[in-house]
């Protein structure tokens, strides 16, 4: 194989204690300590990191706690906050990385922690010292709580909310330094909703060159690649990161092998001119979910388009497969065409037209998407 793709393995995010059997104080008394100890002898220290299995995770260099304050080298609106003694955090110039430092004066060393959130690839990646977890922030829990932790000792809990209509994430972040199963010496809250802007992506995407890519790999290109192909244009073009695993099906529920189907409820009658035949759309029952299945012959699967509107925070969710986008619905955006794209290559083109408060939980009496598909030798387009 060659740059094969292959699922990786899920790993619990709380690893928990190597030794669950282990006990802080009777670690003490073996060693003659006082059970009041605040810090422990460098000698001792070092011991007690690699009974704990935390060494080989630790940063070469440790962190420094600089400042009470949240520092701040973001140019974006941000907030200040008031950390805990002993503690520091600090946003990053581009908005996308928020890296906190802890002290722990039992081991007479800093711990870190850091998020950094990647807007052109949708990735957020968790330290705690060399130890990661990244997520796709597709696929991420926005707004529950989450826990990571380093063999049970650095603990953390934390919460990323997504505030759309202000384009800004809050982070809620609990830090805890425990030694035992039963015992944690530390036990403190280092950001409470920290509001930070998102980082936009500055990559510029211009569609993929797939007449190059069939003469670097040595092939002719068709209307379909060869299976052993696609895979390769997937990743090359940047598309394999946002792919669903499981595809629509136009021929299965909702779609039912039609190209226009609505809920039963929803009284919205069929567009004057036809979907293309490669094309099946659905509309829910309470007229707020539009969702497209289409056919992409070029990489031998279907593609989903889904709009979703909420009226109660004025905002409609887009996704294309796993890229997901969500746009407040505001008076200035009302028939103002906008575009969303996927890595260049599959992009919609919509608006809203319509918009009256007729009831108290229903606010958009019309709602026009209208798409159209087409696909030629160097992109696949949704307009």
């Amino acid at each position: 194989m060659q740059k094969q793709r292959v699922p990786r393995p899920s790993c619990e995010e709380e690893l928990g204690f190597v030794d669950t059997a282990f006990k802080y104080s009777s670690w003490l008394k073996e060693h003659d300590i006082d059970d009041g100890v605040t810090s422990l002898p460098q000698n001792l220290a070092e011991q007690l990191l690699n009974d704990l299995a935390l060494r080989k995770y630790l940063q070469n260099g440790e962190c420094q706690v600089q400042s009470t304050f949240m520092i701040n080298d973001c140019t974006g609106e941000t907030q200040n906050q008031i950390l805990p003694e002993g503690a520091s955090c600090k946003l990053d110039t581009e908005c996308r990385s928020i890296s906190c430092c802890v002290e722990s004066l039992l081991l007479m060393r800093n711990f870190s922690i850091s998020f950094l959130f990647d807007s052109c690839d949708m990735i957020l990646t968790i330290n705690i010292e060399k130890f990661d977890r990244r997520h796709s922030i597709f696929e991420f829990a926005l707004g529950q709580e989450q826990q990571l932790d380093l063999f049970g000792t650095v603990k953390i809990s934390y919460i990323v909310t997504d505030l759309p209509l202000s384009a800004m994430y809050a982070l809620k972040l609990d830090y805890r330094f425990c030694v035992d199963t039963t015992t944690c010496l530390t036990n403190i809250t280092l950001l409470d909703n920290y509001l930070f802007p998102k980082h936009k992506c500055q990559r510029q995407y211009t569609g993929f060159d797939l007449e190059r890519f069939g003469e670097n790999i040595g092939t002719s290109i068709d209307d379909t690649l060869d299976t052993n192909v696609i895979p390769i244009y997937l990743h090359q073009s940047g598309l394999a990161n946002f792919l669903r695993v499981e595809t629509c099906d136009r021929f299965q529920d909702p779609y039912q092998g039609r190209q226009w189907t609505s809920g039963s409820r929803c009284a919205v009658s069929e567009p004057a001119e036809q979907l293309p035949d490669t094309v099946s759309c659905f509309i829910n029952d309470d007229c707020s979910e539009v969702h497209y299945c289409m056919d992409a012959y070029l990489i031998k699967r279907t593609l989903s388009v889904d709009l979703k509107i909420d009226p109660c925070l004025m905002n409609m969710h887009i996704a294309i497969e796993n890229f997901h986008h969500t746009i407040a619905l505001t008076a200035d955006t009302f028939g103002l065409q906008q575009i969303i794209t996927l890595a260049g290559i599959v992009t919609i083109r919509f608006a809203t037209i319509s918009c009256i408060k007729y009831t108290s939980s229903r606010l958009f009496k019309t709602f026009l998407a209208c798409f159209y598909t087409k696909s030629n030798i160097s992109r696949l387009t949704i307009l």
